[in-house]
């Protein structure tokens, strides 16, 4: 018997099939079909939100890589970097940091508040508070800052006064008076102004811009002056002497001469920083005070020199102000004491 035969017996011994209920087989229809709908419609999601999740990536970084080419194209190559930091301050002071305002990347740490006019200012106390390229701190009437350079540098600004951190080597005075005292174990810091450029070679000196004159007053070291068409001018000091000139629009020059311990440059020692103690000799604290007030020091002898760079302190501190009567005081704690005088300081044993 074929195969075929087989199968249509077994068909005729089963009989008639029973069909399932029509609305039963119309509800499993519906059921198979919503099921497999929602699968495909969840498969598409999970598609869809993988697909979405790269191309958000793929934004982002072309947003971060799109805004630091701009930055680097616009002059972001040269990024605020940390050039001083105020020391000292007097009266009502401004801060403006413009390089904050153009630069998204670091304007989230702006240092000072808005301005109605759009530039971040802050009149409020700024002890400490470091300094950036590119950023310009003024003066109030009132106002008086000391700022130290990383460098060492120091540069004390007079009231009125606006000055521009262009690096840390040179800074851009706009208006007003500064005073600059540098070790003179460094590089020079050039200031530009609107009548030329001044450098100084290891000094202290006092510069003073508007729109009539510059003037230079040299307490110590030498300054070099160069105007834009001139030749550079020197000045310096000569027996404790110093060389103040002055520049006017004609580009006349005026020499007169100031002392070093003159009380013309007691402006700036009031904002002089004080002298931490700890550890250091007499000898150490009378070069200070020499270099603070101008005077010239001088030991009554050899062994009272000696003495001095041996003899040290175990602490405290010493104001610039009052300088001369502190100095007094502090020494009774030692074998030693000092003579002042208008010009010089007389360093002696006390016994």
């Amino acid at each position: 018997m074929s195969d075929d035969s087989d199968i249509r017996d077994l068909l005729q011994r089963a009989g008639k099939r029973e069909q399932p209920d029509a609305d039963m087989m119309n509800e499993l229809r519906q059921t198979t079909y919503a099921a497999w709908q929602q699968a495909v419609k969840q498969n598409r999601q999970a598609k869809r939100r993988r697909w979405l999740t790269g191309v958000a990536l793929a934004a982002s970084v072309f947003a971060v890589t799109a805004l630091v080419g701009f930055q680097l194209t616009r002059g972001f190559g040269e990024p605020s970097v940390r050039v001083a930091a105020v020391a000292y301050q007097q009266g009502a002071i401004n801060i403006i940091s413009k390089s904050r305002e153009e630069n998204p990347l670091t304007a989230l740490f702006s240092r000072s508040e808005p301005h109605s006019n759009g530039e971040n200012v802050s009149n409020r106390s700024v002890a400490n508070q470091p300094l950036y390229s590119n950023d310009i701190i003024s003066t109030a009437a009132d106002g008086l800052v000391r700022l130290e350079l990383a460098d060492s540098t120091v540069l004390i600004l007079a009231a009125d006064t606006a000055l521009q951190l262009q690096s840390a080597s040179r800074v851009k005075l706009i208006k007003g008076k500064l005073y600059l005292d540098s070790p003179g174990t460094k590089a020079s810091t050039d200031i530009t102004t609107a009548w030329g450029n001044i450098r100084d070679i290891g000094t202290q000196y006092e510069l003073s811009v508007d729109e009539s004159r510059l003037q230079v007053a040299v307490r110590e070291g030498q300054v070099e002056i160069s105007l834009r068409d001139q030749k550079p001018v020197y000045a310096g000091v000569v027996n404790n002497l110093g060389d103040v000139i002055v520049i006017d629009r004609s580009n006349k020059i005026t020499t007169t001469k100031v002392a070093a311990n003159d009380d013309y440059w007691m402006w700036a020692q009031s904002a002089s920083a004080g002298l931490n103690l700890e550890g250091l000799s007499v000898y150490d604290l009378l070069t200070w005070a020499g270099r603070v007030t101008g005077k010239s020091v001088t030991y009554e002898s050899t062994q009272i020199k000696y003495n001095a760079q041996h003899t040290h302190f175990s602490g405290g501190v010493i104001s610039a102000e009052d300088i001369e009567l502190n100095l007094i005081e502090l020494l009774k704690t030692t074998r030693l004491s000092a003579s002042l005088n208008s010009d010089s300081i007389l360093l002696r044993s006390s016994e």
